[in-house]
Parts: structure tokens; sequence; C-alpha cells
């Protein structure tokens, strides 16, 4: 009883579903498959190409390709004479040359027999004289997509006359060439074959149902050819025609459309809605495909979800794990896996692609092989057939192709790059017009908004915006923002060398520091402006407005205060005179009189090499390395830059030291040569008093000479007198008084 009433709940069932699904007026809709097809090729007379996985056209300088097809009318009612409304051929167009315009080809009947394993170019048919489809076009467009043609006539002709069903010809006219599906194609397995619409057979008549019970369990079919096949495949479901049609032992499948799950046999658990869904499927499970041809081309291929019309519809067996959500959202995967695309046309062009992520409409849409990428957003990564990129929010790296490990987070961040590699960009067009250049980093609305160069870094609103140089880091808003071609450049604070355009090399630390600078190079800017434009190879520290300085490294604690020397390198630092920090201490002696020859000299800087043109005095490097060589600094090329002043001072004081030691030896020999002159001009002077007192007795004696010649004179006078006076005792007293003197 029990088995009863579920069969009555079935059909019960499947009648409603008779009544939405029957085509108008009682019709009901068929499929022809191809019983054979082959093609030929007019420079290989003896070829067979009855077993090509490819039907090919063509009609050049050199070659004509002439593809035949012939359909197996059994499925159709016999006779079905007068039955048929209406017939399509559909072909699956595989390429087509040339690419830029395509080309036409005609449909013709065939009026002779042939057989699909004999066919060549030196043993053909014939054809009609005329074709029933002229000038059928095919462009770019129609790859790897159904042409549908109608040919209803040849079809009706044949039910009429079976006897003349010898199939069709495709004839390429001037210049194409193009290839369609066969039915030994097991990639795609989209071979030719007719759709046949049938008229209704009766007033009352149901012919859109086949409900079979009869193989398998809980199986419910509903449509002509469903589940035909059916062995021991239980709860299936398939409504449509032809649905499930060559099913035998999968279970649990669910086919709503026509020729929805048509090949499948051995999977389980797959789900088809709507028209062709997982048609080709044969042995995949845990399908799931909702919209018209989703899946369409999967045959073995398991665990993949598509929604959306034509949704993984060339999946071709290869592919597993993948999601696609949205109108051809992974269309084109053939064998990429885990992937997936949420979105139209998400993904659409991969083929191969693996683990990619599309969320969005259009995302990452032209992939073909690229792999682990991630684009969310409308139109994110849309051009990118490279790997490992991520692109968070629309248009982020749009035109990507195959530059990889990019990431991009923000509206049309990195969108103009195509082939550049490993940058980062955060932020509304960030990055944005890079196209080709590497290893950027962009962090802020703006920042290297229309960068081509690589290895530069910017952080901060518009930083390095317009830059197209390499190697520029800047961290600030409008930090390096006119930068063009300046390269090697860092600049950290607002608006740091926001005015370089040219410039290389350059540092700048701190708000504005180093503005107004817009060509110079190798300059070092700290809380500092420019001091002109074009400066280079110049430190900037700080401003007027900045009244002390105080720098680590330098300073030693031995002493209080020193001086501040920068020796050749660039280093500065003290000079410590503790023995403490000294070895091999010995006295300078006689070396340093060398000091004395060294030519002290006045000059000017060169005007190229300086603004200050004032008068300098100093030494002249070259020559000091001649004369004395230890006092001269080289550079790198062993040529003197410099003199080491500092050591003048020493130098000077052993000879100043020499000299004073000199001079206490002079002064001791001139003390004592005092002396010694102090003694003998005493001597002088005694020598000049005893003289004196010579002359004083000389003179005396000269007086006495006087007096005695005085004196003889009074005696001869006196005697000249006693000679005249009377007597002698009369001239007594004048004789004694001439004798005393008187």
């Amino acid at each position: 009883m029990k088995r009863l009433i579920q069969r009555l709940e079935t059909r019960v069932a499947a009648a409603a579903l008779v009544g939405m699904l029957a085509l108008p007026g009682g019709a009901r809709a068929l499929t022809a498959p191809a019983a054979g097809d082959a093609f030929t090729v007019s420079t290989m007379p003896t070829t067979n190409k009855g077993t090509a996985t490819s039907l090919e056209v063509a009609s050049t300088v050199t070659t004509t390709k002439i593809a035949y097809m012939q359909f197996d009318l059994s499925t159709l009612p016999s006779p079905c004479s007068g039955l048929v409304n209406q017939a399509k051929l559909r072909l699956f167009l595989k390429t087509v040359l040339p690419t830029a315009t395509g080309g036409d080809f005609d449909v013709y009947r065939v009026t002779s027999a042939w057989a699909e394993s004999t066919i060549k170019a030196s043993v053909v048919p014939t054809l009609a004289v005329s074709p029933d489809i002229s000038t059928v076009h095919v462009g770019v467009g129609n790859k790897t997509d159904f042409l549908v043609l109608d040919v209803t006539g040849a079809v009706q002709d044949w039910c009429d006359t079976p006897a003349s069903n010898y199939g069709l010809a495709l004839v390429a006219q001037s210049g194409l060439t193009a290839t369609f599906d066969s039915k030994e194609s097991t990639s795609t397995s989209q071979a030719p074959q007719l759709e046949v619409v049938l008229s209704s057979a009766g007033p009352g008549t149901i012919q859109n149902t086949d409900i079979n019970f009869e193989s398998g369990v809980n199986n419910i079919a509903v449509g002509p050819g469903t589940l035909s096949s059916n062995t021991t495949g239980a709860n299936n479901m398939a409504v449509g025609d032809q649905a499930l049609n060559r099913n035998t032992t999968g279970n649990y499948n669910t086919g709503a459309g026509n020729s929805a799950l048509y090949y499948h046999q051995t999977g389980d658990s797959n789900t088809a809605v709507g028209h062709s869904t997982l048609a080709s499927n044969v042995s995949g499970s845990r399908n799931t495909a909702l919209g018209a041809w989703a899946l369409f081309s999967n045959p073995t291929a398991s665990d993949n979800t598509a929604i959306g019309y034509s949704a993984l519809r060339q999946s071709n067996g290869a592919s597993t794990i993948n999601t696609a959500v949205g109108s051809e959202a992974l269309r084109y995967t053939t064998s990429g896996d885990g992937n997936t695309a949420l979105g139209a046309f998400a993904l659409k062009a991969n083929t191969d692609g693996g683990s990619n992520t599309a969320v969005g409409n259009e995302a990452l849409k032209a992939n073909t092989s690229g792999g682990s990428n991630t684009a969310v957003g409308d139109g994110a990564l849309f051009a990118n057939t490279a790997d490992t990129n991520t692109a968070l929010g629309a248009w982020g790296l749009r035109n990507n192709t195959t530059g990889f490990g990019n990431t991009a987070v923000g509206s049309s961040a990195l969108w103009q790059n195509t082939t550049g590699d490993l940058n980062t960009a955060v932020g509304s067009n960030a990055l944005q017009g890079n196209t080709t250049g590497q290893s950027n980093t962009a962090l802020g609305y703006d920042a290297l908004l229309n960068a081509g160069g690589d290895n530069n870094t910017a952080v901060g609103v518009a930083a390095l915006a317009y830059s197209d140089g390499s190697s520029n880091t800047g961290v600030g808003r409008f930090a390096l923002r006119s930068s063009t071609a300046g390269y090697e450049n860092t600049a950290l604070g607002h608006e740091a060398l926001d005015d370089v355009t040219t410039g290389y090399a350059n540092l700048a630390l701190g708000r504005t520091s180093g503005n107004g600078l817009v060509s110079g190079s190798n300059n070092i800017y700290i809380d500092a402006g420019a001091g002109s434009a074009s400066e280079s190879n110049t430190i900037r520290i700080g401003s007027s407005g900045h009244t002390a300085t105080y720098i680590g490294g330098i300073y030693s604690p031995t002493v209080s205060t020193r001086a501040v020397y920068v020796n050749s390198l660039g280093q500065l630092g003290t000079i410590s005179s503790s023995q403490r920090f000294k070895t091999d201490i010995r006295s300078i002696g006689g070396v340093g009189s060398k000091v004395l020859q060294l030519r002290p000299v006045s000059f000017h800087y060169k005007k190229e090499y300086t603004g200050d043109q004032s008068l300098q005095y100093g030494l002249i490097a070259e020559e000091v390395a001649r004369v004395f060589p230890e006092l001269a600094d080289l550079d790198s090329d062993g040529k003197p830059v410099t003199v080491r002043y500092h050591l003048l001072s020493v130098l000077l004081l052993n000879e100043l030291q020499k000299q004073h030691h000199t001079q206490e030896a002079l002064l001791v020999e001139v003390a004592q040569q005092q002396q010694t002159l102090d003694r003998q001009l005493q001597y002088i002077a005694e020598l000049r008093q005893q003289n004196d007192d010579l002359r004083s007795v000389r003179a005396e004696n000269a007086q006495l000479r006087a007096q005695l010649d005085e004196i003889g004179a009074l005696k001869a006078r006196l005697a000249a007198v006693e000679a005249v006076l009377p007597a002698a005792d009369a001239v007594k007293p004048i004789r004694a008084a001439a004798a005393q003197g008187y």
C-alpha cells in the first residue's frame, strides 16, 4: 500500500510539473545527435579526418577544407513526416581567422552517401546546387560559443524522405579559416546536434512527460528522454527535455531544464537548474549549476558551484572546487581549481588559473591563467593575467595584465598598472597612474598617483603624487609631491621636499624641510629650508628660530669642553689628551721644524664650490702633502683634500718651546756677558778715574813746574838783583823768603 501511495503522489507531482513545463500547444522538443562527422583537406587528398576532435573549414589561397556531418533521427517519432515545426543546427565554434574581421561560410545539403571512416578529399559526396543557408558570418565574438542555424527545411525533407538524409556540409567562403567541435571532442564535448521541435500529436495528449519508476528507485523524470538510460541510479529528479538523459548509476542528482545533466552517467549529488546546465557532466559529483549553460562543459570535475547564465560554462573536467555566482562568472575556466567569482563577468576569461577570488562586476574578468589573486570591487583586476595580486576597491588594479605580487586597497588604486610587480597601494587613487613600476609602496589618498618608477615609498595624502623617479621615500602629506624625475630622495614630514622636481639623493626631515629646492641634489635638510632652488651637496640643520644645538655621540666626558673635528670620512669627534688613551708617547723633537717650511697663502674659493667669495687664509693641501705628509688628509682616491689644521698648534708649540729654550740660554749667556761687561766697565771707570787722577797729578806737576820755573826766574832775577844790591846782608831776608817758596 505504501508503495502505491508513493507512486500516486509522485504521479500527481509530475502531472503538476507537466502543466508548468509543457511547450505551447502541446509541442515538444527533441535532440538528434550527430551520427558521423569529418572534414576533408584539399592538400591531403588521401587522408581521412573522421576521428579528428575538430571540424575544420577553410578557403585560402593554398587550402580548401569542407566539414561534413550526419544526424541520427531515430530519436524522433517514426514516421516524423508532418511533425517537425522547427529544426536548428547547433555548432560550437572554437577558433576563427582572421581575428580582425572573421569570415563567412555556407551550409549545403549532402546529396549522396558518405561514411565518417572513409571520406577524404579524393572521395567526396555530392552537394546540393545551392546552399540552404548562405553567408553565415563568424568572428572572434562567436568564439567558444554556439552557433544556432535554422535547418527546418532540410529536416522536414529528411522526415518525408528518410533515404535522403545524407547530412549537411559547411563550405567556407574566401579567406575564412574556422574550427568547430566534433563528436570526438573530449575536452569540451559539444558535438554538432539538431534541436527539433515537434508539433502536438493530438488534443489532450501529454508528450512532454516521461514518468519512470521501473529503473532505480525514488526517481522522478518529467520530459522527453529524461532519465531514459537509468539503470540503478536512485533518488534522481529530471525535469525538462533530455534532462539526465544518459544517467545510469548516478544518485541524488537533480536536473531541471532542457538538456540539464544530459550526458550525466555515474556522478552523485549534482544539481542543475536551467537550459543545458551541467549538460556535459558524466561522472562529476557534488556540482551545483543554476542558470542557462552553467557548468555546461564539465564532464568529470566535482565540487563546483555555478549560479548565473553561462557561469563556469567551459569547465571541462580538470577544474574543481570552483564557485561562480553571476552571469558568465568563470565562464571559460577549464582546468583552474579553487576559484571564487561573485559578480557578473567575474573571472569570465579564466582558463587554468587557480585559487583566485573575484567579488564584483567584471572583477578579474580578463584573467586567464593567473593564480592566487584576490579582487573585490567593481572592475577590480579587470585585465589581470598574472599571479598573487590583491585588489580591494572599485577599479583597483583594473588594467593589470602580467604584473604580479601587487596589493591595491582603495578605489582606483593601481588602476593603470599593467606589468609592474610587487607594488602595494592603500588609499583611493594610490599608485593610480603606475604602469610598469615595481616594488612601490603607497599609503594615502593620491599617494604616488602618477608614479612610473621603481622602489618608491609614499605615506600620506598626495605624497610623491607625480613621481616618475625611483627609490624615493616620502612620508607626510604632500611630501615630495612635485617630484617627477627625481630619485633616491627621502622626505619625512608635512610638505617636506614638496618643490623638488628633478633633484636626487636629497634628505629632508621635518615639516616643510627642504622647501624651495627644485633641482638640487645630495642635500640634507633637518627642519630647514633650502638656500636656493638648485643648491647641491649642502647640509642645513635648523632655522633662525633655533637658539641652541645639542648633538650626542661627539662630546666625551673626559674634559668639560673641547673642539669638534671632522675627519676625511666626514666623522665628527673630539680629540682626547689623557695618556690613558695614548701609546708610543715620545717628544716631537726636530721633526716639527718642517712646519716652518709650509707656505701660508691668501685665496678665494672657486665660485662653483661656494657662494662665499671673501678673502681666505690658509695652506695648500698638495704643498703640505709634499713637505709634511702627516698633516694632509687624503680622499678615497688618495689625493690631498684638506689640512689637519688642529695639529699645527701642537707643532708650533713645539717650535715655540724650542725657541723659548734657546731664548732662555741666550738670556743666561747675555746675563753672564752683562756681568763681564759690567766688570769691564767698572774697571774702565776705575782706569778712567786713575787716568783722571794722573791727569790731575800731571796738572799739578805742570803747576809745580810752572812755579819752579817762576822760582828759577825769581832766583835768576834775585841773583841779578844781588849782583846789583849793595850788600849781602841787605838781601838775606829776600833770599830766605825765596828759599821758603815765597
